[in-house]
């Protein structure tokens, strides 16, 4: 079955419009979008999306009352994991740094509506394995992975 469809999660609904908006001049050809929040993904995310989305964007970060954490990046590799496509969206400048297609920020080499664009139309397109991309970011955010304390 072929994928397809994108499912943005951020940490606020704001990040989902502006993914949405660069999503508009393809949409009709990539399938249909839906956004939502860390705090509400339980309720949206089915066995049925996971297995049928072409395309997970994700908010790096989300906030907690006690702090921040890496949230896209432990998302991604959960997503992975079953053979889903995630982007993590950075407002970070590490992509000159960072070759992975997995990631995307603000000193990546494409602009985020190309890489979008590309990982929808053409497939992700990936330089290492998913598992050695995963592990790159992971290392860059290894300090951020942790939930903050009192929350599971």
């Amino acid at each position: 079955m072929k994928r397809s469809g994108t499912l943005i999660i951020g940490d606020t609904r704001a990040f989902g419009s502006v993914i949405r908006a660069l999503l508009e001049p393809i949409a009709v050809q990539t399938g249909p979008v839906t956004e939502t929040t860390y705090e509400d993904c339980r309720g949206v995310l089915t066995s049925r999306m996971l297995r049928e989305t072409a395309l997970f964007v994700l908010e790096l970060w989300r906030s907690y009352g006690t702090g921040w954490r890496a949230e896209g990046v432990a998302v991604a590799e959960q997503l992975m994991r079953i053979g889903a496509a995630p982007l993590i969206v950075s407002p970070l400048s590490l992509g000159g740094k960072l070759d992975a297609s997995c990631y995307w920020d603000l000193a990546s080499r494409d602009d985020l509506a190309e890489r979008i664009a590309t990982a929808l139309q053409a497939g992700v397109s990936r330089s290492l394995s998913p598992y050695e991309e995963i592990e790159s970011v992971k290392r860059i955010f290894r300090e951020h992975l942790a939930k903050p304390v009192g929350h599971e």
